[in-house]
Protein backbone atom coordinates (compact mmCIF):
# COMPACT_ATOMS: atom_id res chain seq x y z
CA UNK A 1 0.00 0.00 0.00
CA UNK A 2 2.84 2.42 0.77
CA UNK A 3 4.13 2.56 -2.79
CA UNK A 4 0.66 3.02 -4.25
CA UNK A 5 -0.18 5.67 -1.66
CA UNK A 6 3.02 7.61 -2.29
CA UNK A 7 2.50 7.58 -6.06
CA UNK A 8 -1.07 8.89 -5.69
CA UNK A 9 0.07 11.50 -3.14
CA UNK A 10 2.88 12.82 -5.34
CA UNK A 11 0.82 12.85 -8.53
CA UNK A 12 -2.26 14.40 -6.87
CA UNK A 13 -0.29 17.30 -5.45
CA UNK A 14 1.98 17.74 -8.48
CA UNK A 15 5.17 17.07 -6.54
CA UNK A 16 8.43 15.87 -8.04
CA UNK A 17 9.08 12.13 -8.22
CA UNK A 18 11.96 12.55 -5.77
CA UNK A 19 9.72 14.11 -3.10
CA UNK A 20 9.99 12.19 0.17
CA UNK A 21 6.61 11.39 1.70
CA UNK A 22 7.01 10.98 5.46
CA UNK A 23 4.49 9.83 8.07
CA UNK A 24 4.57 13.16 9.93
CA UNK A 25 4.07 15.34 6.84
CA UNK A 26 0.98 17.54 7.26
CA UNK A 27 -0.90 19.98 5.01
CA UNK A 28 0.83 23.08 6.40
CA UNK A 29 4.25 21.64 5.55
CA UNK A 30 3.97 21.97 1.77
CA UNK A 31 2.31 24.66 -0.31
CA UNK A 32 0.75 22.17 -2.73
CA UNK A 33 -1.29 20.51 0.01
CA UNK A 34 -3.82 23.35 0.18
CA UNK A 35 -7.62 23.01 0.12
CA UNK A 36 -7.76 22.30 -3.63
CA UNK A 37 -4.83 19.92 -3.42
CA UNK A 38 -6.56 18.13 -0.56
CA UNK A 39 -9.77 17.69 -2.58
CA UNK A 40 -7.78 16.25 -5.47
CA UNK A 41 -5.81 13.97 -3.17
CA UNK A 42 -8.86 12.65 -1.33
CA UNK A 43 -10.76 12.06 -4.57
CA UNK A 44 -7.85 10.19 -6.12
CA UNK A 45 -7.32 8.07 -3.01
CA UNK A 46 -11.01 7.16 -2.92
CA UNK A 47 -10.97 6.21 -6.59
CA UNK A 48 -7.72 4.23 -6.53
CA UNK A 49 -8.38 2.37 -3.27
CA UNK A 50 -12.13 1.89 -3.85
CA UNK A 51 -13.07 3.58 -0.58
CA UNK A 52 -15.18 6.53 0.55
CA UNK A 53 -14.06 8.76 3.41
CA UNK A 54 -16.68 9.87 5.91
CA UNK A 55 -16.74 13.37 7.34
CA UNK A 56 -15.43 11.98 10.64
CA UNK A 57 -12.58 10.20 8.83
CA UNK A 58 -11.52 13.44 7.18
CA UNK A 59 -11.72 15.41 10.41
CA UNK A 60 -9.43 12.91 12.17
CA UNK A 61 -6.67 13.08 9.57
CA UNK A 62 -3.82 15.27 10.77
CA UNK A 63 -0.85 13.99 8.74
CA UNK A 64 0.22 11.37 6.21
CA UNK A 65 0.47 8.71 8.91
CA UNK A 66 -3.12 9.19 10.09
CA UNK A 67 -4.35 9.32 6.48
CA UNK A 68 -2.63 6.02 5.71
CA UNK A 69 -4.07 4.48 8.87
CA UNK A 70 -7.62 5.44 7.88
CA UNK A 71 -7.08 3.95 4.41
CA UNK A 72 -5.55 0.78 5.88
CA UNK A 73 -8.53 0.35 8.21
CA UNK A 74 -11.02 0.84 5.37
CA UNK A 75 -9.23 -1.46 2.93
CA UNK A 76 -8.69 -4.24 5.45
CA UNK A 77 -12.20 -3.61 6.78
Amino acid sequence: MNEKFEKIFIESLGLGEDFEVTEDLKPGDIQEWDSMGNLTLIGNLEEQFGIEFSFDDLMNISNVGSLKEVIRRMVEG
